[in-house]
Formats: structure tokens, C-alpha cells, sequence
């Protein structure tokens, strides 16, 4: 299980990509877009709209998946992959930060279409609401979060590499020095030459007369 201790010991970029993709998918419920309608005698009026509609939904989802992706690295039950896994929390990262910062300029330009107002006399003002520049500042720290990321990955491989090379370093690169070949009886009588010559026992010695 998680526990707070284990979440405070985390890198940075961890920290701040989980922080950040919470607050941005919480953001998303709140008003990205509004606009004040004022027509005489007709409508005087305000409305709102969160950042669930187009290119926001598509960043509840990144931010739902960089989320799942970061307690699922927190618990321990991360899938096996044959990249580093702050590989794929840059990628995360950096693109829920790229689709942000669009849903931000869309919110900023939704004032475009008055032309319906201001021919019955009318005025309306439309554009970005405050969630969408709260989104503006998260999309920032997701990018600085990718790059963060990005390089701690650079520098593991850096790392690995390095490794690697000392460990080849270390290698012997000469091989051992060879030993002359030793020489063994080619025949029978050579063989009895190559014999200990031992001497003969007591039991061995003639009689004396």
C-alpha cells in the first residue's frame, strides 16, 4: 500500500505530475468559458461552461491516465515495459499539457460569433473564464513535469551506459600467457627412463657369504 512516507520520498517530477493532473482534471469541471449576454428588453443574462466539451475531453483522459499512471508506479504494479517508466510520464505529461494549452486558446477566442447580438442593439462579452487560466498555469507545470522527466530518463541511460563501459573497461583485453607444452614418453623405453630411480630395499641385497 501507498503510505505517506512513500509518496513524500518521491522525485519532483513525480510529485508535481500527480499534484497537477488531480488539480487539472478537478479544474475541467469548472468554468472554462463565459459570457455575458445583454440585449435590450430581450435578455440580459450570464452563462458558463466547464472544459468538458471538444479537445477537453480529450485532456480528462490524459489526466485520468497520468494519474493512474503514477499511483499504479506509487503501488508497485506497473505493468513490465521495455522503457523507462519516467519515459512514459514525460509522454503523459507532455501531451496533457499540449491539449491544454489548446483548450485554453479555444476558451480564449469563444467571443468570436456576436454577430447575431450586436445587429438587435445588444452587447456580449465572451472569453475565457478563470478555471481556463488555472488550466493555462497546470499546462505549464505538466510541460516543465515532461521535461523533468525526460531528462531523468536521459540520465539514467546515461547512467547505465556508463556502467556498462567501466564494467567492459574491466575486462582482461589480452589473453593469459600461454605455458610451453609438456613434453610426454613417446615410447616404452623412454617411459622407464622418465621412472624414479629408487634404492633397492634391504630385502633386495644378496646374501653376504
Amino acid at each position: 500500500m501507498a503510505t505517506t512516507s512513500g509518496l513524500a520520498g518521491l522525485p519532483l517530477h513525480r510529485k508535481l505530475a500527480l499534484g497537477a493532473a488531480v488539480l487539472l482534471f478537478v479544474d475541467l469541471f469548472l468554468p472554462w468559458v463565459t459570457a455575458s449576454i445583454s440585449i435590450p428588453d430581450v435578455i440580459d443574462q450570464t452563462e458558463s461552461g466547464n472544459g468538458w466539451d471538444g479537445v477537453g475531453v480529450l485532456v480528462g483522459i490524459l489526466a485520468l491516465a497520468l494519474i493512474a499512471w503514477e499511483v499504479a508506479r506509487l503501488l508497485g504494479v506497473v505493468p513490465r515495459l521495455s522503457v523507462n517508466h519516467d519515459l512514459v510520464t514525460a509522454v503523459l505529461a507532455g501531451l496533457t499539457a499540449l491539449f491544454t494549452i489548446i483548450q485554453f486558446f479555444r476558451a480564449l477566442t469563444s467571443g468570436g460569433d456576436v454577430d447575431e447580438a450586436e445587429l438587435l442593439g445588444g452587447d456580449i462579452d465572451a472569453g475565457a473564464g478563470y478555471a481556463a487560466w488555472i488550466g493555462l498555469v497546470l499546462a505549464l507545470v505538466l510541460a516543465y513535469v515532461a521535461y523533468l522527466a525526460f531528462t531523468s530518463e536521459s540520465a539514467a541511460d546515461a547512467d547505465r551506459t556508463r556502467v556498462e563501459g567501466s564494467v567492459a573497461d574491466d575486462l582482461p583485453t589480452e589473453p593469459p600467457t600461454s605455458y610451453p607444452p609438456t613434453s610426454y614418453p613417446t615410447t616404452a623405453d623412454e617411459a622407464v627412463d622418465e621412472l624414479p630411480q629408487t634404492p633397492p630395499r634391504p630385502s633386495d641385497q644378496p646374501p653376504m657369504p
